[in-house]
């Protein structure tokens, strides 16, 4: 097993089976999934924090496991048929969360000369992540964020992962991969 592929069964076969939940459209065209195990996540008021959400304590529900569509522009398709896209309404992007609620990965593929990555569910959904036309190279299109690690695919092809608490390992892949899981 190459690299890539081994790098992304052991990231991603951790939600083998595990039902999205959760999922919300929050900021631009940001989408976030959460599968696993909910558990509360309390952050304490930073008393002198400029911004003054950050003055107060703030509690949240946040599962094991957390995919996070940042900076890529994206498509979500039924069955083979486009339904939604990153650059619509506020509205049209919560449709689209709804439709992911539920449904569980169940392949990866990572197409590194297009710079895009396809996540299939296991109820026909496909999700697919590019860059936008005007992203930077460095821009992280997705995260995938573990216990205790993270794993990032950014505009310019390159992957990013290791420890939270540590620098990240970055590489180029330079093969097209596909990850089924479960």
């Amino acid at each position: 097993m190459h690299h890539t592929t081994s790098l992304l069964a052991e990231h991603f076969s951790l939600l083998a089976a595990q039902p999205c939940w959760q999922c919300t459209a929050n900021y631009g065209s940001w989408l976030s999934l959460h599968f696993g195990q909910p558990r509360i996540v309390v952050r304490e008021p930073v008393p002198n924090a400029k911004r003054l959400s950050m003055q107060r304590r703030s509690a949240d529900v946040q599962g094991d496991f957390l995919l996070w569509i940042e900076m890529g522009a994206w498509e979500y398709s039924e069955e083979g048929k486009p339904l939604q896209h990153s650059e619509q309404s506020r509205e049209a992007l919560q449709k689209v969360a709804a439709l992911l609620q539920g449904q569980c990965i169940s392949s990866v593929q990572l197409l590194h000369a297009r710079t895009e990555t396809i996540f299939e569910f296991d109820q026909g959904g496909q999700l697919r992540v590019w860059p936008h036309a005007d992203a930077s190279a460095d821009d992280p299109l997705w995260h995938l964020y573990l216990p205790e690690k993270i794993l990032t695919f950014h505009a310019n092809g390159h992957i990013a992962h290791g420890p939270l608490s540590q620098a990240l390992s970055i590489f180029l892949p330079d093969e097209t991969v596909s990850v089924t899981l479960g």
